[in-house]
């Protein structure tokens, strides 16, 4: 059986907390792949009907670094997200399947880099940066 070949929006953050500019890239479509890619056990969450966010299913347990905020359709921010997330749409069966070019917009304006969560008198404190100003990810040579 031959190995799929799949397109994702890959949203990263480095270990010293980082956001990156999200890039479209393909990827061998398989489990060990993406643990890998999140650093430990997967969550598959939905972004809308038929795009799935792949997360790391302990983020948040494991003090990995917040990388975005999930903004709702009202514009408030209802979660976040610490670690890697990849983009991916799926088919009828679940599986997962390439991300397209028109994602992008939705996938941006849903999901906005986020540089510090807080709590002040029981208040959680979002501080969000705009997309545009981060690196570009580079893979180490």
């Amino acid at each position: 059986m031959s190995e799929r070949i799949i397109k994702g929006y890959f949203l990263r953050v480095s270990d010293e907390g980082m956001q990156f500019k999200g890039y479209m890239a393909e990827f061998v479509d398989t489990l060990e792949y993406l643990q890998e890619y999140v650093d430990g056990y997967i969550d598959v969450l939905s972004l809308n009907d038929e795009i799935d966010l792949v997360i790391n299913d302990e983020g948040k347990i494991h003090n990995l670094p917040t990388n975005r905020a999930c903004i709702g359709d009202n514009g408030g921010v209802y979660d976040y997200i610490c670690g890697n997330i990849l983009c991916l749409r799926h088919d009828s069966d679940g599986n997962f399947d390439s991300i397209l070019e028109s994602d992008i917009p939705l996938i941006e304006k849903k999901l906005i880099p986020l540089m510090s969560v807080d709590t002040v008198e029981d208040r959680i404190i979002y501080t969000m940066i705009n997309a545009r100003v981060l690196p570009e990810y580079e893979e180490e040579r």
